[in-house]
């Protein structure tokens, strides 16, 4: 293995250089904060200071510092101040508030932390899909990490091939945490370098060529892994070397081989994780209970499971909109948390139309054992504010095109006027000379039918006719 403190170095380089690349800054400055309280989504509850990103807090913050963070997906990679112990914690907890790191970086990187433990609790700490990087880095630092999902990231550069999950150079407790489906060429859920503290957690589903779940490595001291209370022991299970069913040698190791006998009795090991005994669980994050919507609105979830998620669903009215197949290699690479988003188009021009009213938003989750969890709220569609919707109607005609001239508008301006409603859309209508007699009906959702007949000589006619505007700056119809 390369020298220890090669890696360091470079890791270092790499973190700072991918840092700079994407105008992103490890060292401390001075951010503003925000005077609007409530209006933005992190809370330096010390300061009573808001802030639109988890980096601006942490930039800002003082030793001692509190920072609280309301539910949402943050798709930035953060880093901790150095020398100032500082608290980061959700509101909501690691299935309502999740981290997405940027590509070649950490999601979370600790460097040159306080004596005291800075603290990272009730996250959820990926990658955006696609991009590689790993889930938490911790150097030269003390850091308390409770209550948090370490999932699906990967991390595979030639300088410096430790910890998928968690990287730890540093002195590291975790408690009550899931590290699940993560990769590295070493140590792909926790690959170690310092005094270390694991208890009351899983560590299953992760890969690596050496070491799937935890790889304690040569500067490893000052060891707990697990206890003999059920409260303190870990599960640590389904680990697997790359390419490889899981087995024994692989769930933790270091460098002499599997240290299974050594920790056997104070925690759960075992090479797969054969049954499941948590359901998985699925949270809507929005819309909100009883929202109103119009438009195209996004309908998303989260989900979480303790070894593979095999689906989710939506529904609307119990009627299935869209399903999202998370298994298709959950034995190489189990997805043990995933967001689930729709951009539905709620108006009638949609494939998606949800009529107006009152409805209910179904969300299922599925693991891989067959166990079902259910979320769900009422929302209401409001799309026309009011006014009913319209539908144009031709027969006995052609469309060619879409012109400008309007020689039969009035007669439309003078239907749109009687109904007090507002249309506004060209259509140029063709009249054959054996047969000049057109047709126009104008239809609204109420039920009424506005019609109107013309005989005319053959030749093109232009109708105008205007639409309802909402005061949402949305067009009712598009014609």
């Amino acid at each position: 293995m390369m020298n220890l403190r090669i890696k360091t170095l470079l890791m270092i380089s790499l973190i700072l250089i991918s840092s700079l690349l994407s105008g992103c800054s490890l060292l401390r400055g001075i951010i503003p904060s925000l005077p609007n309280k409530g209006a933005s989504p992190v809370h330096n509850l010390t300061k009573n200071s808001y802030y639109n990103t988890i980096q601006a807090a942490l930039d800002d913050a003082d030793n001692d510092n509190i920072i609280e963070v309301a539910d949402g997906t943050y798709d930035e990679s953060i880093a901790f101040p150095s020398y100032n112990k500082v608290v980061l914690k959700s509101v909501n907890g690691p299935s309502s508030t999740i981290i997405r790191g940027d590509g070649g970086s950490p999601t979370v990187t600790f460097i040159n932390g306080p004596l005291e433990d800075s603290t990272l609790e009730g996250f959820t700490i990926t990658h955006i899909n696609g991009l590689i990087g790993k889930g938490i880095w911790n150097y030269r630092s003390n850091l308390s990490i409770n209550n948090c999902i370490i999932s699906n990231n990967y991390f595979d550069y030639p300088a410096a091939t430790f910890g998928g999950g968690i990287g730890n150079e540093g002195t590291l407790t975790i408690t009550g945490s899931t590290i699940s489906g993560n990769y590295a060429p070493y140590g792909g859920g926790i690959e170690n370098f310092g005094p270390l503290t694991i208890t009351g957690s899983t560590i299953s589903g992760n890969s690596a060529v050496c070491g799937g779940g935890i790889y304690l490595g040569s500067y490893s001291e000052n060891i707990t892994i697990g206890g003999d209370s059920a409260d303190d022991k870990n599960t640590i299970c389904g680990n697997y070397k790359t390419e490889q069913d899981p087995s024994l040698d692989q769930q933790i190791r270091d460098e002499s081989g599997s240290l299974y006998e050594i920790y056997k009795d104070t925690n759960y090991i075992s090479a797969s994780c054969s049954i499941e005994d948590q359901p998985p669980i699925i949270e809507i994050i929005s819309p909100s209970d009883g929202e109103t919507i119009s438009g195209t609105v996004r309908f998303s979830t989260y989900a979480t499971d303790d070894y593979a998620l095999d689906k989710v669903e939506f529904y609307i009215d119990d009627e299935l909109k869209r399903t999202y197949d998370l298994s298709y290699d959950y034995e190489n690479y189990p997805i043990v948390g995933s967001t689930c988003m729709w951009d539905c188009d709620t108006t009638s021009d949609s494939i998606d139309y949800i009529p107006n009213g009152s409805h209910i938003f179904k969300a299922k989750a599925y693991d891989t054992a067959g166990q079902i969890a259910v979320d769900n709220i009422s929302f209401i569609v409001d799309n026309i504010a009011g006014a009913p919707s319209i539908e144009i109607e031709v027969t006995k005609w052609g469309i060619t095109n879409l012109w400008e001239s309007s020689t039969l508008h009035r007669f439309l301006n003078e239907v749109a006027s009687a109904s007090g409603y507002s249309i506004d859309c060209i259509i140029d209508v063709y009249v054959a000379n054996d047969d000049p007699i057109w047709l126009v009906e104008i239809k609204l959702s109420t039920g009424e039918v506005i019609a109107l007949s013309k005989k005319a000589p053959g030749g093109h006619y232009s109708i105008h006719l205007q639409r309802y505007m909402f005061s949402r700056d949305r067009y009712l119809n598009y014609l």
